[in-house]
């Protein structure tokens, strides 16, 4: 595993595993868990995040990547990576790489990208299209950005947030994998982004690139970041194993509707909920509710480690609110 500083975030790449413990072959896996900190023994710890694994089968010398944002300017930062199966079964940890954390002066955008000083006076001839859902959302809420018409499209064309407008700067950024570590090329998709939760009200735009570049293929409508919501969730007990239930209570909504739902995941997913229900407490709408709370039984099975609620508006992958941290215990 390597790890590699950058100007307010920590590269990280590693081989990913094609054989289990007793020497058979891989065919169940499912995500990796990168874990970090400041300390030289990062893993097993809190701080990780989870990465999910493109394939259950990973080829020999495939290899995965992924970014750390939010670090602290200057501090040296230890990183190991775990691989998680199907049913939660965790590998021991990696190697530990380290390297030192920087300001971002870039703004966020892939790391072999151009510099600035070399972005073109105009956008590259494209049939490309790119639009983004809803039209409005509040800081933390999320967004489908959805593309098509890429004629060369290649593994690292990327999509990045800005302010409407701008041709720099980027607030956040995902590979058309929809995360921050490539895989193959896409022509057409989509992919969820969350409105960083301090982001200013305004209005906003997203742009696809060409290939780790700044040549830009196409760009979106404006959206709308709206004043942050009085949307609150929460839950309680703060920790309980698999199996468990705890009690999830939510309130502030101001347009309710029979089809908000909650679903558990991953603390810092934007995908993959591991169980869901609608504010009706299970999984069939009944009347909208501004305000309540709902018992919700933990998954048999669901490995240790750091998970949160969201609650979602009508159907959509509208945030509206993340929830205070549920750690898993063993």
């Amino acid at each position: 595993m390597t790890a590699e500083g950058e100007t307010g975030i920590l590269d990280a790449s590693w081989t990913a595993p094609t054989t289990n413990t007793d020497g058979g072959p891989l065919t169940d896996l499912a995500s990796f868990r990168l874990y970090y900190g400041t300390t030289a023994s990062p893993c097993p710890g809190a701080s990780f995040l989870r990465i999910e694994s493109p394939t259950s089968t990973p080829a020999s010398g495939q290899t995965m990547s992924a970014r750390l944002t939010g670090l602290i300017t200057g501090s040296r930062y230890f990183a190991s990576v775990s691989a998680v199966d199907t049913t939660g079964n965790e590998s021991a940890c990696s190697t530990t790489a380290d390297a030192v954390a920087r300001d971002d002066f870039g703004g966020a955008m892939p790391s072999s990208a151009v510099p600035s000083s070399a972005m073109p006076s105009s956008v590259m001839p494209s049939s490309a299209i790119l639009s983004s859902a809803p039209a409005s959302v509040p800081p933390g809420g999320s967004v489908t950005v959805t593309w098509g018409g890429i004629a060369a499209p290649t593994p690292t064309d990327w999509i990045g947030f800005f302010a409407e407008g701008a041709i720099g700067g980027a607030y956040t950024w995902n590979y058309v994998s929809c995360y921050q570590g490539w895989e193959s090329a896409k022509a057409s998709g989509s992919c969820e982004f969350q409105v960083p939760q301090s982001q200013p009200p305004g209005r906003y735009e997203f742009h696809l690139y060409s290939a780790n570049t700044l040549t830009r293929l196409a760009r979106s409508s404006p959206f709308t970041v709206t004043p942050s919501s009085s949307t609150m969730l929460s839950t309680a007990p703060a920790s309980a194993p698999a199996g468990a239930s705890v009690v999830v209570t939510w309130g502030g909504l101001a347009s309710p509707m029979p089809t908000d739902w909650i679903g558990l995941y991953a603390e810092g997913a934007i995908g993959g909920a591991y169980t869901w229900n609608y504010v009706s407490c299970y999984q069939g709408w009944e009347s909208a509710k501004a305000s309540g709370s709902c018992e919700v039984q933990i998954p048999q099975g669901l490995p240790p480690g750091r998970y949160e609620f969201h609650l979602y508006s009508a159907n959509t992958l509208t945030r509206l609110a993340t929830s205070n941290p549920l750690i898993v215990t063993p």
